[in-house]
């Protein structure tokens, strides 16, 4: 993946957490036991905080950082708030090249350590919220990801995403729409 990849999937996939619908935020998250939706989205942000922070601090820093989300709100008004810190962490990563160096938990290393290690996160934490909402894809239409059959010789199609920035290859075993209009509903 290029860092322009890294920074849509981190894009695409914050923005599919900040729209959750808030009714769901006290739903447990099956993959995060003990946890609520709420939960997973305030330690994505504390993640996004916690990368921001490194990179603010420059390459020289011997700084240990530990995310504050103390200001994370109450309620429905947690979803915008994730928003914003998204919003940062973003606008922090694209002020750096992905060979600039830059410090991190594991000590001295280059901006797109964390350009791929947020990708993670937030990829990590959409699955998590999405396995816990069955209904996902079809609370905003605007938020479907297309999916394209992909033919395995001597097996039946599988599915795969076609929007690349979100994710290379990745095994879609519900698909449903009509006439190409495919969506992924749920992950294994």
């Amino acid at each position: 993946m290029t860092a322009q990849l890294w920074l849509d999937s981190i894009a695409a996939d914050g923005a599919r957490i900040a729209a959750i619908d808030p009714a769901h935020l006290a739903l447990p998250v099956p993959s995060c036991p003990g946890w609520t939706v709420r939960e997973v989205v305030v330690h994505t942000a504390g993640a996004h905080r916690w990368a921001t922070a490194f990179l603010q601090a420059g390459p020289d820093s011997k700084e240990r950082f530990i995310p504050d989300v103390s200001d994370a709100p109450d309620g429905d008004a947690v979803l915008g708030w994730y928003a914003g810190v998204n919003a940062a962490l973003l606008d922090e990563l694209r002020r750096h090249e992905p060979d600039e160096p830059a410090r991190a938990f594991i000590g001295r290393t280059v901006a797109a350590f964390w350009m791929r290690r947020m990708t993670q996160e937030v990829s990590i934490h959409r699955w998590d919220l999405q396995n816990s909402l069955p209904d996902w894809c079809l609370e905003s239409p605007a938020l479907r990801t297309p999916a394209v059959p992909l033919a395995v010789p001597g097996n039946q199609p599988s599915w795969f995403v076609q929007d690349v920035s979100l994710s290379q290859g990745t095994p879609l075993p519900q698909a449903h729409g009509d006439s190409g209009s495919l969506y992924f509903c749920g992950w294994p």
